[in-house]
């Protein structure tokens, strides 16, 4: 399993990560990043994966479970 992490003080609401991967992330009421799924199978990691990379502000992360 993958943890999907996102630091929501640091969000500025772009919504890029929801855009890229929408059954993953969404948006709060004040525009803050909400995990939707915070554990995801390895066969989600490249869609997660390009969602992390489409973050400006590096607000969300993937974590190896270990």
């Amino acid at each position: 399993m993958i943890r999907v992490k996102a630091d929501v003080p640091k969000c500025e609401g772009h919504a890029n990560c929801m855009l890229s991967a929408p059954d993953l992330f969404d948006l709060d009421a004040d525009d803050s990043v909400i995990v939707l799924r915070p554990e995801i199978e390895e066969s989600h990691r490249g869609r997660a994966h390009e969602a992390v990379l489409s973050y400006p502000v590096n607000a969300v992360w993937l974590e190896d479970e270990k």
